[in-house]
């Protein structure tokens, strides 16, 4: 048996919903082949994430518990994922493909010397073991499978909102106390700015309401926060709307 580990993310104290697609998607695979699901957490008090992981799949809990990983480190945060899974002896590896996820899998990737899929929009294991996905290729217009037939640990980030987060409910799980990697850092990030009355994510939310060039006006978009307000959810635009500022 083998492990599939995954890079958990998180904003403030609260588990992304990206990174719970991710540890659902792993339980889901290594149900197939009686694997067992590790996540991977940075920052302050990073074990108090186990229950939720937990729930949706995971493990054992590997906890870098370092204030000053609360924001990312790029160097850190790749050479302590590439780190684990050698001391976990991963089969696979999966991350959320957002900003955090897309970049330090491709560092970790470099690290590993190993296959990447990227912003699949389904995952699977062929009769051999392979891992083999689906993404969306010439801007949407047509899907391609890939896989990565020989590499181990293989990897993919996984485009958030397509697969499922489910939750199993309260069940055991292992807590593992880490060290992160000793690595040079060439950058530094100093601080997270938000702004003040911040909206929900686009990418959080499960109501979007959207507005387009059917408003007319930039005055007119208050229509689409009001009812974004009222419904709980988060507001899009098209792209005329967004080139338009």
């Amino acid at each position: 048996m083998g492990a599939l580990l995954v890079l958990l993310e998180r904003r403030d104290s609260e588990l992304k919903a990206a990174s719970l697609q991710a540890v659902s998607t792993a339980r889901r695979l290594a149900d197939a082949t009686g694997d067992t699901v590790v996540a991977l957490a940075f920052g302050s008090n990073a074990g108090s994430l186990a229950d939720s992981a937990a729930a949706h799949g995971a493990d054992r809990l590997l906890a870098v518990d370092d204030a000053a990983l609360d924001l990312y480190v790029p160097e850190v945060y790749a050479a302590t994922l590439a780190d684990a899974a050698t001391q976990c002896a991963a089969d696979t590896i999966l991350l959320a493909g957002t900003s955090l996820g897309r970049d330090v899998a491709a560092r970790t990737c470099a690290r590993l010397g190993t296959g990447l899929l990227s912003d699949v929009v389904e995952l699977e294991r062929t009769a051999g073991g392979a891992l083999r996905g689906k993404r969306p290729v010439y801007s949407g217009k047509a899907t391609a499978w890939a896989s990565v037939p020989d590499a181990r640990p293989s990897m993919a980030t996984l485009r958030p909102n397509v697969f499922p987060s489910v939750s199993r409910g309260p069940r055991g799980i292992e807590v593992v106390a880490i060290a992160p990697a000793s690595v040079p850092q060439r950058a530094r990030v100093v601080r997270l700015e938000t702004p003040v009355a911040q909206e929900l994510d686009v990418a959080e939310a499960a109501i979007v309401v959207s507005g387009g060039r059917g408003l007319k006006a930039p005055e007119h978009f208050e229509l689409i926060r009001e009812l974004a307000a009222a419904l709980g959810g988060a507001v899009g635009a098209s792209r005329a709307v967004v080139d338009a500022g």
